[in-house]
């Protein structure tokens, strides 16, 4: 309903800057023939703007979901004919919109009473004071200060729908509004419409409502820049945002693949979502919800179904997208196995740079628990015993409040580093949530490596092997599983191949627009 109405809505609020010293109350009764009656004070000073003035709306009491909102809106859409005479002209618009209504309406003068008429009231003003009969002989008076309409003279209940087909009711109370809409002109004389339009799919053609979407979405764009991430998705599908028609803004779309990450800003609608991928340099768009996927996938399926039906029930086990870290933690592996020297040294000698090149940037924060999602034991060795069962249980917990934690500091849009004591391999948090960025600090020369380890003592230089082997099942790992692979020769050279690294994606996730 937002995004069909403030458009008419802005027209509303301009009148309703003229004419606030008139108007004390507002009521709303919806299209149905229930006692569904609400009142609420709508402040000048609320009403800023049209998406303030939904929010005023929506903090009514007893506001239904069903309720169709009328507002006073222009309509000229009928008024296309080049007619020579202006009362001629008047007449047959006012008979063409006529037999285009379908609901009645009833609005109140300065009296407490409401007067029910069966047509719109007259879109155009063209004397102080003139009437004209309609088609359905009902009689028009159309007024410089006062607009009312009457077929029916006799007073209905306050908020209350009638049982004749009544399909929308607005009341205004303590003053009739004066005339106050912005003039249109049109065939030499000025023309200032106050009309009751009902905003549904019967009334808006097409193109209309399109449009309408189209600069409510084109302003939540904009207004988007301003705002900060709402949360972060990981995609396991890709979209091609080109192949879509259906955008709220035209070429907007956002284009991704499976294993990309974005921002989401705010949910437009249940189709669209506003966000960016987390890429330097990327702009605002439209994202598709997991249903606007959800029905895209339909469509596919139905087309393979017939060709592939496996393949056609495969995509409907596939889940869109997996929620992550607004910033992805930034996990260290190598070069060879933490817990001895080398590599703790060489992990301290980078983090200690990193704090002094992103102060006030940084968070970097120690990790004891097992983050490993698949766990050391097997579940068959854990259902051996109870005390194995309770272990295991005590162990999901701790990986459950530790995630939460990782959670909680990534939200606060810094760079978060983690100091994992159990983890080795990038394949240990491959199907993790927090989604960490690798990076493989790497000595290309095993010979290097083994020099190093021995200079540390003969008692560390005693596990060379099994350090020896961490470092080689790292360099067996294909690239793809790390994010950066940091192979200087210098200590120096590396820490600023680290810092170049995250600055970029410290402008991915930062954009200045």
């Amino acid at each position: 309903m937002h995004s069909l109405v403030r458009h008419h809505l802005q027209l509303y609020l301009n009148a309703y800057k003229q004419t606030q010293n008139d108007i004390q109350l507002l009521t709303v009764t919806a299209g149905t023939s229930k006692k569904m009656k609400f009142s609420g004070n709508l402040p000048p000073e609320t009403l800023g703007n049209a998406e303030q003035f939904l929010l005023s709306l929506s903090a009514i009491p007893n506001l239904s979901e069903r309720l169709r909102l009328w507002m006073f809106t222009l309509d000229y859409h009928s008024m296309e004919k080049d007619i020579s005479e202006p009362l001629m002209d008047l007449s047959v618009a006012m008979k063409e919109i006529e037999e285009s209504a379908t609901f009645r309406t009833a609005i109140t003068p300065s009296t407490s009473h409401l007067v029910q008429f069966h047509s719109l009231m007259s879109p155009c003003r063209v004397l102080d004071s003139f009437l004209i009969k309609t088609a359905s002989d009902h009689r028009m008076t159309v007024s410089d200060k006062y607009r009312v309409s009457i077929s029916d003279p006799a007073p209905l209940e306050e908020g209350v729908a009638s049982k004749s087909g009544l399909e929308g009711l607005a009341t205004l109370r303590g003053a009739a509004m004066r005339s106050a809409v912005s003039p249109v002109h049109r065939h030499g004389f000025q023309e200032a419409a106050l009309g009751v339009h009902q905003l549904g799919d019967s009334k808006l053609t097409n193109q209309l409502r399109i449009q309408q979407l189209q600069e409510v979405a084109a302003r939540q764009l904009q207004e988007a820049k301003a705002k900060p991430v709402l949360f972060a998705i990981r995609a396991s599908v890709a979209y091609d945002g080109a192949l879509d028609d259906d955008v709220p803004v035209p070429g907007s779309a956002i284009s991704f693949d499976v294993g990309h990450f974005l921002h989401i800003i705010r949910k437009f609608n249940e189709n669209w979502w506003i966000g960016r991928l987390v890429k330097d340099g990327a702009e605002l768009g439209f994202v598709p919800s997991p249903s606007k996927l959800e029905q895209l996938k339909e469509h596919k399926r139905r087309r393979l179904l017939s060709a592939n039906s496996c393949f056609a029930t495969r995509l409907e086990d596939e889940a869109p997208y997996d929620v992550v870290p607004s910033m992805r933690p930034i996990i260290f592996v190598g070069p060879a196995l933490k817990g001895y020297t080398v590599t703790d040294m060489m992990h301290k000698a980078i983090f200690d740079f990193l704090k002094e090149r992103f102060r006030d940037r940084i968070i970097i924060s120690r990790v004891v628990v097992d983050l490993d999602v698949a766990g050391k034991a097997s579940p068959n060795k854990l259902l051996l015993s109870r005390n194995s069962i309770k272990k295991g249980e005590q162990r999901v917990s701790w990986l459950m409040e530790e995630t939460e934690r990782i959670y909680k500091m990534c939200r606060l849009m810094q760079l978060v580093v983690l100091d994992c004591d159990q983890v080795n391999h990038p394949g240990q948090l491959h199907k993790s949530s927090i989604a960490p960025i690798m990076v493989h600090i790497k000595v290309s020369n095993q010979k290097v490596l083994q020099r190093l380890i021995k200079e540390r003592g003969k008692k560390k230089s005693r596990a060379m092997k099994v350090q020896m082997l961490n470092a080689e099942k790292l360099g067996q790992c294909p690239d793809s599983l790390f994010d950066l692979i940091v192979d200087d020769n210098q200590l120096e050279d590396a820490c600023e191949h680290i810092a170049d690294f995250l600055e970029i994606y410290w402008r991915a996730t930062h954009p200045s627009f």
